[in-house]
């Protein structure tokens, strides 16, 4: 550890010079390469500007969907959970199901990538709660299964599972589950 950081210490200047960044070749082509990430957004912004006069589009759309997201608010993941709680002890049926599979799913996903700060990169910790979280503020958790699916270090401590009869019951899970929900889209239920 005190190697680490002895070695740690000589790579990083003591003071930070702008022109310096900006002209050291690499690091200009890494801001470059950086700044080209929104772009796409940006494209898809100012072609919903011109076609529909509103470049928020794709925010704003989102309540003709009929999922009760919330699209004028933030609501918070609490809330949310909230919410289902009260879903789960109001109804049943499919309704039901998908609640209670949306909210296992999230719970699921949220322990994992707890689980797995001391294992993987703090930038890909990052990247996986925003990603989570980030289709919560919407007040709801349906489609849940489809935004955890980009929370890779999931992956990851999943496969660093030493027993084989849980990695047995997880794979079982998993064919259990998509095998229902296949049946249930192919009858023409909406499951995401």
């Amino acid at each position: 550890s005190f190697l680490h950081a002895s070695k740690l210490k000589k790579t990083i200047p003591r003071t930070f010079s702008p022109r310096k960044f900006i002209k050291s070749g690499k690091n200009a082509q890494e801001l470059l390469y950086a700044s080209a990430v929104p772009l796409g957004l940006v494209a898809y912004m100012t072609y919903l500007g011109i076609k529909f006069q509103d470049p928020l589009y794709f925010l704003t759309s989102q309540s003709a969907f009929g999922q009760d997201r919330s699209t004028q608010s933030i609501v918070l993941l609490p809330q949310v959970i909230f919410r289902y709680l009260k879903i789960l002890a109001t109804t049943g049926g499919l309704t039901f199901a998908s609640a209670l599979f949306d909210l296992i799913c999230t719970a699921l996903a949220i322990g994992l990538l707890i689980y797995a700060i001391k294992k993987v990169k703090t930038p890909w910790l990052i990247f996986s709660f925003v990603s989570i979280i980030l289709p919560t503020l919407t007040g709801t958790l349906a489609s849940m299964p489809r935004y955890i699916l980009v929370a890779f270090p999931i992956f990851i401590v999943l496969a660093a599972i030493k027993s084989t009869i849980i990695k047995l019951s997880i794979i079982a899970a998993f064919i259990i589950t998509g095998a229902i929900s296949l049946a249930l889209f192919s009858q023409g239920y909406w499951v995401a």
